[in-house]
């Protein structure tokens, strides 16, 4: 989230949600279950200096190719 609030300043307010969509996770090679107890879902909204809103949603356990995949829009 630097890149973003380095671009449009910091938030005056936030709130969060993080929440466990996959608690049980399934090896591939194997086939064992396992049981995840972190959060892989976090969303996040705001509001800037400026007025202007901002979210973020940030997902777990996803493969992107390069593990990572960023999306700035407006």
């Amino acid at each position: 989230m630097d890149p973003l609030f380095s671009i449009v300043g910091r938030p005056t307010e936030i709130s969060a949600v993080s929440v466990n969509q996959w608690p049980e996770i399934t090896i591939v090679e194997t086939g064992e279950e396992i049981s995840a107890k972190v959060p892989d879902q976090l969303l996040l909204q705001g509001i800037l200096a400026s007025g202007a809103v901002f979210a973020v949603h940030i997902e777990g356990g996803k493969h992107h190719g390069n593990r990572r995949s960023d999306r700035y829009h407006g």
